[in-house]
C-alpha cells in the first residue's frame, strides 16, 4: 500500500468514530499516570512543539495533575 502507518491508523479510527488526537492524548496521560504513581512525585509539566504542542495543551486541560503546560 502507498499510505503511511499514521494514515492507516487514522482511517481505522475514523471508521470507529474516534480521532487520532484522542489516542495520542491517551498516551500522554498514560505517561502522566506513570510519573505520578508515587505519592511524593514532583510537579509534572508537558511541553510540545507543533502537533506536540496541541497534544500538550489538550492534556493539560484534561488532567489536573499536570501543573505546567508549555506550547511552542
Amino acid at each position: 500500500t502507498n499510505i503511511s502507518h499514521r494514515e492507516f491508523i487514522y482511517r481505522m479510527a475514523y471508521e470507529m468514530g474516534q480521532h487520532l488526537i484522542g489516542y495520542e492524548v491517551q498516551k500522554v496521560l498514560a505517561a502522566v499516570d506513570w510519573f505520578s504513581r508515587k505519592p511524593d512525585s514532583p510537579p509534572i509539566a508537558v511541553i510540545g512543539h507543533g502537533d506536540g504542542g496541541m497534544l500538550a495543551l489538550f492534556s493539560g486541560a484534561l488532567d489536573e495533575r499536570i501543573r505546567t503546560t508549555m506550547v511552542s
